[in-house]
């Protein structure tokens, strides 16, 4: 689709009044897979009638032609110079419409993917999804043929409307490796982050960090690592590349993390995580895990509200598992487990996927009584789970109650409820259905005016039904017992 340009040059030659320029300009186009292509050849051919023949065709396939015609003139009668010129001529003719041929072919199979390609220009909004993966489809394509430089052209036509995808930038550059092209690989990473892909997203800069390390330039990859940590202090995954080079390059380079962790440009959670990497690099460092497991223990205190330290920590204890068996080692992960569940200031489901990693730690290598802790640990923490669901059940059993407004015993509603409420949780077999049940018999005995003090919840009980009061104040109470028993492990206190 680029013929709006080839036309703006050739009117420039024309401006000009180079015909010779403009004929050689034709001669270009002709060969190149262009939507009007047709338009272009048939100018040609009518300036070629006009042109000498050394013009037409280069030297040596001219000498090929006229050799040609000399030897069909040995086996006949002599042929004059006008009429030698003429069949020279409808030989370079017929290797014309062999280009001509070839360029229609070429851009017939080009055509299927160059019609899905609506917007052909840079805009800072997204493309389609259709579009990306028509571009998707043609690179495959146009890879699968073999020529450099119409796949080279293809991508530089691609990197205008999707200069902002990283994902072609990236492809790009893997292509042009693998044409052992280094240099040529080096300007687009170049031209990708000086130009065109934010800092904000370092996937193409750590790929040519790679690239560089790999040409033996550590000193250019730890450059490149450097610059995006001046722009985005206490980067974590670029900190650990960091770290990763200077190691390859240097060994073990526990330093490059401490300086960070001191120099408190880190988040919390950041400095949580290079914490267990710092452990992890003393334990490889020292060769004995007693090092790395002061320090974790050290730091319990500082990041029990970060993840990611916890994991850590947790599988520190398991790897080292792998290689000590012995009870005391497993009695150290019984412990840890416990701190991250009393002494972690994580959320539950946090809680539940550290929990879930321990347990099948415990199916995979415990004794024969293992089941048993599993099962008591599997319902003390999945439980939720069940009681969870009592909220949905207990609004059901209430909007299911036939109440009338004109009933004037409103203990009588709440009991009726209740035992449906009770009856309930008992066919569903819940876990620890009994205690929850006889909390919930509990506080489903409230006095009604303690509830109605509660602003902002309830409302005002004199502008409601009888129904929805109901319903509001078994869901309050509801609530509330969850809140202290889920979240403090012990039984509500709560009094109406």
């Amino acid at each position: 689709m680029s013929h709006p340009f080839w036309d703006k040059y050739l009117e420039f030659e024309e401006r000009l009044e180079r015909p010779t320029n403009i004929f050689a300009l034709l001669g270009r186009i002709i060969v190149i897979p262009l939507h009007q292509y047709s338009r272009y050849f048939q100018r040609y051919r009518v300036m070629a009638h006009e042109r000498t023949l050394d013009e037409l065709v280069p030297a040596n396939l001219l000498q090929q032609f006229q050799d040609e015609v000399g030897k069909e003139n040995t086996v006949g009668r002599s042929k004059s110079t006008a009429e030698v010129e003429r069949d020279v001529r409808t030989r370079v003719d017929a290797h014309y419409m062999t280009i001509y041929n070839r360029t229609q072919s070429e851009t017939t199979k080009r055509w299927v993917f160059e019609q899905n390609i609506k917007r052909p220009f840079f805009h800072v909004t997204d493309l389609e999804e259709s579009e990306l993966d028509g571009w998707r489809k043609y690179l495959d394509w146009e890879e699968a043929q073999g020529d450099f430089q119409r796949t080279m052209f293809l991508y530089e036509r691609c990197l205008v409307p999707a200069a902002s995808y990283d994902e072609f930038w990236l492809r790009y550059v893997r292509w042009m490796q693998a044409q052992r092209k280094t240099e040529n690989t080096r300007i687009i990473y170049q031209k990708a982050s000086y130009v065109f892909s934010p800092i904000a997203k370092p996937d193409i800069r750590y790929s040519w960090s790679l690239f560089e390390e790999a040409q033996g330039n550590a000193g250019t990859a730890e450059a490149i690592l450097e610059a995006i940590l001046v722009a985005m202090p206490g980067h974590f995954d670029t900190i650990m590349r960091l770290m990763n080079l200077k190691r390859r390059q240097e060994g073990p380079a526990r330093a490059v993390v401490q300086s960070t962790i001191e120099s408190g440009t880190c988040s919390h959670q950041v400095t949580g995580a290079l914490v267990v990497q710092s452990a992890r690099l003393l334990r490889k460092v020292s060769g004995s895990p007693d090092e790395a497991r002061a320090l974790f223990q050290s730091s319990m205190e500082s990041f029990n509200s970060v993840l990611d330290f916890w994991a850590g920590y947790l599988d520190f204890e398991l790897e080292q598992a792998a290689t000590d068996d012995s009870p005391e080692q497993l009695t150290r992960i019984r412990e840890l487990h416990a701190l991250i569940r009393t002494k972690g200031v994580l959320s539950p489901e946090m809680v539940k996927g550290l929990s879930a990693k321990y347990m099948q730690w415990l199916l995979d290598n415990g004794g024969p009584k293992i089941a048993k802790e599993y099962m008591e640990f599997d319902v003390e923490i999945n439980g939720f789970v069940c009681t969870s669901h009592l909220l949905h059940f207990v609004v059901l059993t209430v909007l299911q109650a036939r109440i009338r407004p004109n009933q004037r015993q409103q203990g009588r509603r709440l009991g009726w409820a209740r035992g449906n409420i009770l009856r309930r949780i008992s066919k569903r077999h819940c876990s620890k259905s009994k205690g929850l049940a006889a909390n919930l018999n509990l506080h489903l005995t409230f006095p009604f005016r303690g509830v109605d003090r509660v602003g902002g919840v309830l409302g005002n009980a004199e502008h409601v039904s009888s129904h929805t009061l109901v319903v509001r104040r078994i869901v309050l109470h509801l609530l509330l017992h969850l809140m202290f028993k889920y979240f403090y492990g012990q039984k509500s206190t709560y009094v109406s």
